[in-house]
C-alpha cells in the first residue's frame, strides 16, 4: 500500500551520496599525486641548479689557482667533499695535461649525491692555461 501525500520527497539517495564521495575521493586522490610529484620535480630542479652554481664556482677557484701556483698539477687535483643546504656531495677536481708547449690543462670537477637509491654525478669541465 503507497500512501501519497500532497508533498513530493525530494533529496538524494545513500547510493548517489556513496558515489559522489567516491568520486571526489578519486579526484582529490589524482590532484595530491600530481601536486607532489610537482613538488617532488621543482625539489630534484632546484637541487640541480645549487650543484651546477657550485661546480661552476669551483671551476673559477681552480682556474685562479692554476694562475697563481707553482706547481701547476697541485692546484688541478682535490677531493672531497661539499655542503650545499645542509646536504653532502661528493667532490672531486682533477686535471689533466692537453698540450705541453701551451700549457693547456683540462680540468673536470664530479659533484656526486645520493637521491632515492641511485647515485646522481654532475660534471662540467673546462680548460685552463697560463
Amino acid at each position: 500500500m503507497i500512501l501519497k501525500t500532497g508533498k513530493s520527497l525530494k533529496g538524494f539517495t545513500l547510493v548517489e551520496v556513496m558515489v559522489t564521495v567516491a568520486v571526489l575521493s578519486f579526484g582529490l586522490a589524482m590532484i595530491y599525486r600530481a601536486f607532489f610529484s610537482s613538488l617532488d620535480a621543482l625539489m630534484f630542479v632546484s637541487q640541480r641548479f645549487l650543484v651546477n652554481l657550485e661546480i661552476n664556482n669551483r671551476l673559477w677557484e681552480t682556474e685562479d689557482a692554476f694562475n697563481r701556483a707553482f706547481d701547476e698539477a697541485a692546484a688541478l687535483s682535490d677531493s672531497g667533499k661539499a655542503t650545499i643546504n645542509n646536504a653532502a656531495f661528493g667532490l672531486k677536481t682533477s686535471g689533466t695535461l692537453i698540450d705541453g708547449t701551451t700549457n693547456l690543462h683540462k680540468v673536470e670537477v664530479d659533484l656526486t649525491w645520493p637521491e632515492k637509491n641511485k647515485k646522481i654525478v654532475s660534471k662540467r669541465f673546462a680548460y685552463v692555461g697560463k
